[in-house]
């Protein structure tokens, strides 16, 4: 499993300070489980993908998404606004 460190700058009315933190990369069971919590009687979101069809396409979802997500970590950039 691949560690990265993540370090921010804090800007606060004190002197600047970093903290940093480590997210570690996930795996598919990982977004599996996750993706079939899913509440399928809740609306369609902005991406209009019914919760049905992520719950029960979490098979076929979960290696995707976790490629997606494993490489933010690695390359150290996420999205401003999700």
């Amino acid at each position: 499993m691949l560690i990265i460190p993540v370090c921010c700058i804090l800007k606060t009315t004190l002197p600047q300070a970093t903290l940093c933190f480590v997210l570690k990369q996930i795996e598919p069971t990982d977004v599996f489980k996750i993706l079939r919590k899913v509440n399928t009687k809740k609306t369609t979101c902005v991406d209009n993908i019914p919760p049905k069809l992520v719950k029960y396409g979490a098979h076929i979802l979960c290696n995707p998404i976790t490629h997606l997500i494993n490489k933010r970590i690695s390359i150290n950039v996420f999205p401003g606004v999700l």
